[in-house]
Parts: structure tokens; sequence; C-alpha cells
């Protein structure tokens, strides 16, 4: 085949949809450092109904990275390979992103923010 034909197939495959289907909503992508005593970026902002996919690595002991309103919770371990996780930002507000791991006398100061924009706003 050749090469422009094929590209043309190529692209008329990955944009056809069959009927009654609907498209994968892009993802939005994220890389999170968490250290002691804080998250790196601190804030997240998405807008509603986008898919999310957020990879959490640990700079220094083991942390969690949670959004109980997703019910969401990552474990990033100490020495560890970065761990991910994925799901859909289906509502708007504001949401308070905390370390769920024992990670020293800082702890409870250890917070981020997740921010979800409505749908359909700039």
């Amino acid at each position: 085949m050749r090469p422009l034909l094929f590209a043309a197939a190529f692209l008329v495959a990955v944009t056809s949809w069959p009927q009654g289907s609907t498209p994968t909503p892009p993802v939005r992508e994220f890389v999170v450092v968490a250290e002691k005593f804080a998250f790196t970026p601190e804030r997240i902002e998405v807008t509603q109904g986008e898919r999310v996919r957020v990879t959490v690595r640990s700079a220094d002991t083991t942390h969690g990275w949670a959004i109980e309103a997703f019910d969401v919770d990552v474990l990033a371990r100490k020495g560890g390979r970065p761990e991910t996780v994925e799901f859909v930002a289906d509502r708007a507000g504001t949401f308070e992103i905390t370390c769920s791991e024992y990670c020293g006398r800082g702890h409870k100061r250890m917070k981020g923010v997740f921010v979800v924009k409505p749908a359909g706003l700039s």
C-alpha cells in the first residue's frame, strides 16, 4: 500500500467511531512528587468530565496521595517505583488532597488542592 493511501486509511480508522458510541475523552496527565511535607504540584486544575491520570512518586519516605471525594488513594513507597491512578473528574468543585500514609510530624500539614471547573466554562 502506498504511504499516502496507508496514512489516509489510518486516519479514517482512528477518527471513525461505530454508530452510537462516543470517543473516549483525552486523558489529562500529571506527575506529582510527594516529600516531607508537601506535594509538587500542590494544586491541580481540570475540567469536569475529564479523565485524569496522576502518577505519584516519593522523594523521601512512603506517602499517600488521596482525594476522598473521588475515592482516590495512591501509595508511593520509599524507594519504590511511581504509582499511577486514573479517574474521571465527574463533579465540579474544590477538593482537598491529603497524604493518607503517616509520614512524620508534619503529616497533617501535607495537603494539596484538586480543582474541577464546571464543564462549558472557560
